[in-house]
């Protein structure tokens, strides 16, 4: 999970840079990634989120922590496949700085990752909009009549 996540520069609503503190396992220091992250549009329909790391100090605003900092790029491909639904896919190099036995890394980077797409697709919940646009429709109705 994050402890921290926030947008540090935008330098278009397509180019923007990230900065992010993920909770580590007890025993091990958290860990900060600053990405910068430009979307594109292909021909297709499909979205392509290209990420990479960013050399950029960051103030958290937290209290003084042990924070290592990661490293990490990669490409997301978001195909749509119908109306309501899409293909993601996620290629990703990702360095966790410091000293961490392979076997922790790999027990916890699927969670890692798949924490990128639900964070991704709660930003594109719309089920309270979608529900108040049904609401209004049935109440609009009703008064028609």
């Amino acid at each position: 999970s994050n402890i921290a996540r926030f947008a540090t520069t935008q330098v278009s609503k397509y180019d923007a840079t990230f900065a992010s503190i993920k909770r580590f396992p007890r025993g091990f220091k958290d860990r900060e990634f600053v990405s910068r992250c430009i979307v594109m549009k292909e021909a297709n329909g499909a979205v392509v989120v290209v990420f990479g790391d960013q050399d950029d100090v960051v103030d958290h605003g937290l209290k003084k922590r042990s924070i290592v900092r990661g490293s990490t790029y990669g490409v997301f491909y978001l195909t749509p496949v119908s109306s309501n639904s899409c293909l993601i896919r996620l290629v990703q190099k990702a360095d966790v700085g410091g000293n961490i036995p392979a076997w922790v890394i790999n027990s916890h980077m699927p969670t890692m990752a798949l924490s990128v797409i639900q964070d991704l697709q709660g930003s594109f919940q719309r089920h309270d909009d979608i529900d108040q646009e049904a609401r209004e429709g049935i109440v609009d109705s009703m008064s028609r009549e």
